[in-house]
């Protein structure tokens, strides 16, 4: 197995960058600056190449692909299970030998085969293997069974920073060109699958839903799974690109069939199609509305029970809608779920951010959650799974000043889901004005057995006026994301807007799909503060289980956290226990 070692650190990549400008030409290639097409193996014969590899293919095997069976699985949603966790990423590995600060893109695992030139590749500890085919690894694992839940691209041309702050609106910023993704599976000998990474939403099985271009970046969700080996690698890479990416991998107990190119024949990909396509509408099937349409006035400084039962279920449907002029006042109005009556509630968040709307009122659908607005106002639907053993109560409570009038929809189902099973929780954490020096965003810190599934993060940050940074009214989002695992930093990210499927501060503007969305960009180029409203989901086969605690936080920007106008999050998780 090839590993790159080293800390994480802080990123300073635009530096680095004009830096590079200024040096003798050549002078930040590694390991060599010679003539390059950028691509040895280009988009046309890779393309050639998939086309054997799948006519090649056996038939599907009658084993279980379980990243396939999980990507679809929505009654598994609330599981609490053993998988573990990680993420391999460009993320800064050589801040203690670099003076400015070490750099966060073309960091990979290895590289197989003959030396290439690759932009600032000198500061890299990298692995070196001879006699390969001149490859970049960007992960490489024997732990097996498990598979790749997720993958995230996005690159930039270091001719691009010409443009000054026009940088971040230029329409083609994480769009690729020729370079190739090679996948093995088991076999490190021979690909499993060959694909050029522009091709990343349009080839089967790597097509849209299950992957895309958004906002900057590409990402895909179709997982690849794995028996004993995985290896995921680039070629054809441009020696004046910088190329960010994350692979993650979750290892797991169960045997699988192992990833195979025929996989849209498997009846589960089709069933995940399906899902994943069905934006909007509710995954689950076998709730009985107990709350329709009923009006809720919600007087001043006081709690209003929305519906409560006793018994077992799964609260399936949660619904909100509220005429436009009384939106401004769900910011004190306090969503309140308490199950098994336990003493405090397992959810307790401001109606706006529980459903991404904290910072600006904007439209987005995804899997678990969507909102719409129409000419009478906003809707507000949650489709997570709500499990409760002894009893559920929903209760909002007004902590403002005027009434605020709304109407509710509800639906339960008299089950619960397989066992072991987790009690959902959200906490909503805020911060205003700037911060102390150091200082980073906590979005969860989590004890115990669970399920960590998602995140909003609403932020308003200012130009970053230091010099030799690329100043621009997103530059909060330069932040780097860590999440540690039962104790072990599992996921060290690239960036704010990485660990939310967009790329280059959104620089294609708001989008949505099934994992995640921005609906709220204001920025790039625009005059501070800039502003975001975002989210991700971890379900489905990319969740994340943890058996003893769970934590995640966020750098504010580039180690600046001078930055800060406003940072909030709302974390959501399921918890073996009811009480928080």
């Amino acid at each position: 197995m090839l590993r790159a070692n080293g800390s994480p650190g802080r990123t300073r990549w635009k530096l680095w960058l004009a830096l590079g400008l200024a040096l003798p030409g050549g002078a930040y290639l590694a390991p060599g600056c010679g003539p390059d097409p950028c691509s040895s193996r280009g988009g046309d014969a890779a393309r050639d190449e998939r086309a054997a590899i799948v006519a090649a293919a056996p038939p599907l095997a009658a084993a279980e692909d379980i990243g396939l069976r999980a990507l679809h699985d929505w009654d598994a949603l609330p599981g609490l299970r053993s998988d573990r966790y990680e993420q391999f990423s460009s993320r800064n590995r050589t801040a203690e030998h670099v003076p400015l600060g070490g750099k966060d893109f073309n960091n990979f695992v290895a590289l197989l085969g003959p030396a290439r030139p690759l932009l600032l590749a000198i500061f890299d500890e990298l692995d070196l293997a001879a006699g390969g085919p001149g490859e970049y690894v960007l992960a490489d694992t024997d732990g097996g069974p498990g598979y790749v839940p997720r993958m995230f691209f996005t690159r930039f041309h270091v001719g691009d920073l010409a443009q000054g702050p026009e940088f971040f609106a230029q329409p083609d910023l994480g769009a690729f060109e020729n370079e190739v993704l090679r996948v093995y599976v088991d076999d490190l000998s021979t690909p499993a699958f060959v694909l050029p990474v522009a091709d990343l939403g349009a080839a089967l099985p790597f097509a849209t839903p299950f992957a895309r271009l958004q906002s900057g970046a590409v990402a895909s969700y179709l997982p690849i799974s794995f028996t004993q080996r995985l290896r995921v690698a680039l070629d054809g890479l441009c020696p004046l690109n910088g190329y960010f990416y994350h692979v993650d991998v979750k290892y797991t107990e169960q045997t699988t069939r192992p990833f195979s190119p025929r996989l849209a024949e498997d009846p589960d990909f089709a069933a995940a199609e399906g899902l994943l396509a069905a934006l909007g509408a509710n995954p689950n099937r076998g709730f009985t509305l107990v709350v329709d349409n009923a009006p809720l006035d919600l007087a001043a400084r006081a709690t209003t029970t929305v519906f409560t039962t006793h018994g077992v279920g799964t609260l399936e449907s949660l619904q909100f809608a509220v005429a436009e002029s009384h939106t401004t006042r769900l910011r004190d109005v306090q969503l309140l779920i308490s199950f098994d009556q336990a003493a405090s509630p397992a959810v307790d968040v401001p109606l706006d951010a529980f459903f991404g709307c904290r910072e600006q009122f904007a439209p987005f659908v995804t899997l678990p959650m969507r909102v719409q607005h129409d000419e009478t106002g906003w809707e507000f639907a949650c489709y997570l799974p709500l499990p409760f053993a002894a009893g559920v109560q929903v209760a909002l409570r007004n902590d403002g000043t005027a009434p605020v009038s709304l109407r509710a929809s509800l639906g339960v189902d008299h089950t619960l889901p397989s066992e072991p099973w987790g009690y959902l929780h959200a906490r909503f954490h805020a911060v205003t004005g700037p911060q102390p020096d150091g200082a980073q965003f906590e979005v969860a810190n989590i004890a115990g057995r669970g399920r960590y599934i998602g995140t909003f993060l609403f932020v308003a940050g200012n130009s970053d006026r230091r010099p030799g940074e690329l100043s621009a009214s997103l530059n909060i989002l330069e932040g780097n994301d860590t999440a540690i695992i039962d104790g072990e930093p599992r996921i060290l990210g690239t960036g704010t807007e990485d660990y939310f499927n967009g790329g280059f501060y959104f620089a294609g503007g708001p989008f949505d799909a099934p994992f995640a969305a921005a609906n709220y960009v204001k920025g790039g180029v625009e005059s501070d503060p800039g502003i975001v409203s975002c989210c991700r989901w971890h379900i489905l086969s990319d969740a994340i289980d943890f058996q003893r605690s769970f934590e995640l936080r966020f750098q504010y920007g580039n180690d600046n956290a001078r930055l800060v106008e406003r940072y909030g999050a709302v974390a959501c998780f399921y918890l073996d226990r009811p009480e928080p």
